[in-house]
């Protein structure tokens, strides 16, 4: 290889050396390339606005109740609002929940205007759990303790 540097400014070579070409087209590079030519086509691709909407049930003449008794357990000890409990302790809680009446399903229809309509059917409200937290003021913070 004849070094340029020799020649005069007009007969250096313009030609940029293969090392260069070959290094820009490095596996790592090229992929890096790629991957940010994609990205920008998916940012500029529009995509389709979405709506969504609710079909709620309808509830028919009904009341809900729940009602708890929390204790330590192996003691008829019953823990109060603002009660101060010793660590460790193990706690029982028993809960009642009741719902009363009954709920209408309601559906999409499959027409060309959907709307929301009965579907036919009709069930009985029935708790299927009640949830529990726990409220520790002297930690400052709520604990989930779970579906009773």
């Amino acid at each position: 290889m004849v070094n340029t540097t020799n020649f005069p400014r007009g007969l250096r070579s313009n030609i940029p050396q293969p090392t260069t070409t070959i290094s820009s087209l490095s596996p790592g590079s090229l992929q890096r390339t790629l991957i940010k030519t994609a990205m920008i086509i998916l940012a500029l691709t529009a995509t389709p606005t979405i709506q969504a909407q609710s079909c709620e049930y309808i509830g028919d003449n009904g009341g809900q109740s729940i009602s708890a008794q929390i204790t330590i357990n192996g003691t008829s000890t019953q823990v109060t609002d603002g009660m101060m409990v010793p660590r460790f302790s193990t706690l029982r809680i028993d809960s009642v929940a009741a719902a009363y009446g009954s709920c209408t399903g309601m559906g999409w229809t499959n027409t060309s205007e959907p709307t929301c309509a009965p579907t036919g059917f009709i069930w009985q409200r029935v708790p299927s759990h009640t949830y529990v937290w726990v409220d520790i003021d002297a930690l400052n913070s709520s604990y989930a303790v779970g579906n009773v």
